[in-house]
């Protein structure tokens, strides 16, 4: 980061040593220093280890960049394994081939037999999907990581996936929850209020009238049925119960 590049603000970025002489002009009283948290170093220096790899590997002339990059990333992992022999060998070493691996098969694939789908998102990657226009739908992304999901064990265990689905002015599309149900998926609808800031609604969609109507009664009861067990989870255990019937 440029000495230049620090206006008056909040700052989570390592003390280098450019920021350190920037700083040395200033007041003690307008800087405020922390010690490095030894919980947190590893994670705070590798990322900063990182943003400076990213940008040396990208500024490295273009002829022959691919092989000068690899010469650069096995020298730092010739120094990290001089550094840390217990924690890194040889083997981490990349291949000068550069290529990835993107798939182990327990079998060779059948004659006509496609390989499987991949996930829209590489798998190293973790991106949060807002169904921008220029992103991956999240119905698309879903349908692409259902074919290499992990399926139920013999055991009855199986991957979990958890959405966090808002309703903003109709946006949840009640097809979308319909076909994650067909794919084995539990939907849960939270409505409390303690824990959340959202508010639940209940919105009607389909073809006809008659079909909104009914898929609003169904999303009403959805509601009722959650807030009833969020209460019944409140009450102790020598509570009276009954039913009440109204109209």
């Amino acid at each position: 980061m440029p000495p230049q590049d620090l206006p008056p603000g909040l700052y989570d970025h390592p003390l280098s040593a450019a920021i350190h002489q920037a700083l040395a002009s200033q007041p003690e009283s307008l800087c405020q220093l922390q010690p490095l948290d030894p919980a947190e170093a590893p994670q705070r220096l590798a990322r900063y280890l990182r943003q400076l790899s990213e940008t040396a590997l990208a500024a490295l002339p273009e002829a022959q960049r691919k092989q000068q990059q690899l010469a650069l990333v096995n020298q730092i992992v010739a120094l990290l394994q001089q550094q840390a022999p217990a924690a890194i060998s040889a083997g981490d070493q990349l291949h000068l081939s550069a290529r990835l691996l993107q798939e182990l098969r327990a079998a060779p694939l059948l004659p006509g037999q496609d390989p499987i789908t991949r996930p829209l998102i590489p798998l190293a990657a973790g991106t949060l999907l807002i169904n921008a226009p220029s992103e991956p739908s999240v119905g698309l992304a879903l349908q692409a990581e259902c074919p290499s999901a992990d399926r139920p064990s013999s055991s009855g265990t199986a991957t979990a996936l958890r959405l966090h689905q808002v309703e903003r002015a109709g946006a949840t599309d009640r097809r979308a929850l319909d076909w994650l149900v067909e794919q084995g998926a539990q939907l849960r609808v939270s409505s409390d209020t303690r824990r959340t800031r959202l508010h639940a609604k209940a919105n009607g969609q389909g073809e006809s009238i008659e079909e909104a109507k009914q898929d609003l009664q169904a999303a009403i009861e959805l509601l009722l049925e959650d807030r009833e067990a969020d209460i019944r989870r409140g009450l102790p255990p020598d509570a009276v119960r009954m039913s009440l019937q109204i109209g």
